[in-house]
């Protein structure tokens, strides 16, 4: 008898189970410093100086560059039951930066955030 309640405790366990995973992506930024970019003026050693290296650099044209500074984190929650699994976030920060530089200087720039849960 005692081995049965065993095998059914492991097994509600094992159909009944849930797991908290932690992530991100990217590389945290200070937006603190954002109102510090100035159009036609701000140089990419600047920025560089202010975020780091960018999360994604793309060459536009010979003159034109588009840097992309990517940071997103959260959780996810997820339950097993007998054959299904459900994934729920359960808190997500991201924030996105984008900056287009011309020879070298700050053209245009826009700013995202999002934030979710607690």
């Amino acid at each position: 008898m005692r081995i049965i309640s065993i095998i059914v405790a492991m097994f509600a366990v094992m159909v009944l189970s849930c797991a908290i995973k932690h992530y991100s992506v990217g590389k945290d930024f200070d937006e603190t410093l954002i109102p510090r970019i100035e159009k036609n003026r701000t140089t990419q050693e600047e920025l560089l100086a202010m975020f780091g290296e960018p999360y994604v650099k793309s060459i536009l044209s010979e003159q034109e560059q588009k840097w992309l500074y990517h940071y997103e984190s959260g959780s996810l929650k997820s339950q097993s039951f007998v054959l299904i699994t459900k994934v729920k976030t359960i808190a997500s920060r991201k924030k996105v930066l984008k900056v287009l530089l011309r020879d070298g200087i700050v053209v245009d720039y826009s700013f995202t955030k999002e934030e979710m849960g607690p």
